[in-house]
C-alpha cells in the first residue's frame, strides 16, 4: 500500500523478492501423531493453496505465487518446479481419500499477529476448511509466536522466512538441526546432497542445489 500510494505521487519504487510466506509442515515423520506423516496429505494442501490469488491479494505487484523456499535470483531455484502444485482442490481431495482422510481432519497451526501473516493465516484456514482440513489455529505475538513455532508442540506454523543460499537455509530452515525444524525431520536424501554441495566447486554445487529444492518440494515440507 505504501508502496503504490508513493508511485502515484510520482516517486520511484524499486522492489526485490526476499521473504518466503506459507506453512511449515513440521510434522513430517508423524512425531506428534499428525496426518503430515503421509506425503499424500502433504501434496494435498498444496494442491488446496490458490497462490496465484493469495499473492495478489497480499502482496499485488510486489509478490508471486512458488512452491519454493529460495527466490529466482538464489542457486538452487528451479524453474521447472514453479507451478508444480497449481491449484487443485479436487486433486486435493483425492489425495485426502486416498491418505484415508476423505473426511478430513484438524490441524493445529500457530501463527503470527503480524499483519501479513495474520491475513495469510485467515485465507489458509479459509481454503483448506474448502478440502475438509480445519485449521485450529493459535495466534500469538511475535515472542510468543517463535517459542510455539521452534518448541516442538506444533504440527505446522506460518511462517515467513527471508530466503536465503541453500546452506544457510539448512541451518535454519530445513536441517535436522535448524531451529525452524523443532521436530528435526530428515531426509539422507537431503543430507548427502548438501553434504557433496559444501564441497563442490560452484556450478556443480548450484545443480545439487537443484535436487535439493526439488526433494524440499516432492517430498512438500512446506505449502
Amino acid at each position: 500500500a505504501s508502496a503504490r500510494a508513493a508511485a502515484d505521487s510520482g516517486a520511484q519504487v524499486l522492489s526485490a523478492p526476499t521473504i518466503v510466506y506459507g506453512l511449515s509442515l513440521l510434522d513430517r515423520e508423524g512425531t506428534l501423531g499428525s496426518p503430515l506423516e503421509d506425503v499424500r496429505v502433504r501434496q494435498a494442501i498444496n494442491y488446496a493453496l490458490d497462490r496465484e490469488n493469495i499473492a495478489t491479494a497480499l502482496l499485488g505487484d510486489y509478490g508471486f505465487a512458488t512452491e519454493q523456499t529460495v527466490v529466482p535470483a538464489e542457486a538452487g531455484y528451479v524453474e521447472a518446479l514453479d507451478g508444480r502444485y497449481a491449484y487443485d482442490p479436487d486433486m486435493a481431495k483425492e489425495l485426502l481419500a486416498e491418505a484415508g482422510y476423505e473426511d478430513g481432519f484438524s490441524l493445529p497451526v500457530v501463527a503470527s499477529t503480524s499483519a501479513t501473516a495474520a491475513t495469510l493465516s485467515q485465507v489458509l484456514v479459509e481454503q483448506l476448511a474448502a478440502v475438509g482440513i480445519t485449521i485450529e489455529l493459535d495466534s500469538r505475538p511475535s515472542a510468543d509466536y517463535f517459542e510455539g513455532m521452534t518448541g516442538g508442540t506444533f504440527p505446522a506454523a506460518v511462517i515467513g522466512y527471508g530466503s536465503q543460499p541453500m546452506p544457510m537455509e539448512y541451518d535454519g530452515l530445513f536441517g535436522p538441526n535448524a531451529i525452524f525444524n523443532p521436530l528435526k525431520s530428515q531426509s539422507d536424501t537431503i543430507d548427502a546432497l548438501m553434504g557433496e554441495a559444501l564441497v563442490a566447486p560452484e556450478a556443480e554445487a548450484t545443480g545439487l542445489y537443484e535436487q535439493i529444492l526439488t526433494e524440499l518440494v516432492e517430498q512438500a515440507w512446506f505449502a
